[in-house]
């Protein structure tokens, strides 16, 4: 074999395990804000007594829009359709106070994907206002056991009640087995705690599949509530 063979080779092997190493980047990070998929969760929401208020199902569709108040997000679609709900324990007004329109089965929220960051705004209309104190659902890039990283969120008087600054502190665990209708899926786990400088701790405990993104987002409050969003399909 010749120096110019052996040469030519060695360049299409490297060659070869360079893309090789790319599409496999490419497959375990595609982008979750595409249009093309559409997520749907069961959400329930449960009271300091462990008993469950409301459950519905909610269907997150990204349009892949850029969001007019912040060119660096794009939109994403809400829509949430009740399953059953016990009115008699639910609040008449909502629990920051605001008098505003209180039920709302289609919204937009903004969504974020970088390099170094997958962000969303959590599912935060009607029952779930409480999730706009907790630390929002993200994760840093790329994933690795034991990251640490910590947030500020200025929630603003249009808020009500719930107006304040919210130190956010999260960190990835280990990897865990969890079992969803479609199938089990192998997530991180990522436990965030926000602390609220008049309302205390509100924490989140988020889980995220490289493929599917975020499969769950279990919240606790400071008032005891719970509220508690899982994966039941995925469209892509």
């Amino acid at each position: 074999m010749t120096i110019k063979t052996i040469a030519a080779l060695t360049l299409f092997f490297l060659t070869k395990f360079a893309f090789g190493q790319a599409d496999s980047a490419k497959a375990y990070s595609p982008n979750y804000w595409s249009s093309n998929r559409e997520y749907t969760y069961k959400g329930l929401y449960i009271d300091s007594l462990g008993q469950t208020i409301t459950s519905e199902n909610i269907i997150l569709h990204p349009t892949e829009q850029i969001w007019d108040s912040d060119p660096r997000q794009t939109l994403m679609d809400f829509t949430l359709d009740s399953i059953s709900a016990d009115w008699n324990k639910f609040p008449k007004v909502p629990l920051n106070g605001k008098d505003r329109h209180w039920w709302t089965s289609t919204y937009q929220e903004g969504v974020l994907q970088t390099s170094s960051k997958i962000w969303m705004h959590p599912i935060r209309q009607n029952q779930y206002i409480l999730t706009e104190l907790a630390p929002f659902p993200q994760i840093v890039l790329p994933i690795k056991q034991d990251t640490f990283w910590k947030d500020t969120l200025y929630i603003y008087p249009a808020m009500g009640t719930f107006e304040g600054i919210v130190e956010s502190t999260y960190s990835v665990k280990a990897k865990e087995l969890r079992t969803y209708d479609f199938g089990n899926l192998l997530c991180w786990k990522i436990i965030a705690t926000g602390f609220h400088d008049k309302l205390g701790i509100n924490s989140a405990i988020y889980y995220f599949n490289p493929e599917f993104g975020f499969t769950e987002m279990n919240y606790v409050f400071y008032n005891k509530q719970k509220i508690e969003f899982k994966l039941t399909a995925l469209k892509k």
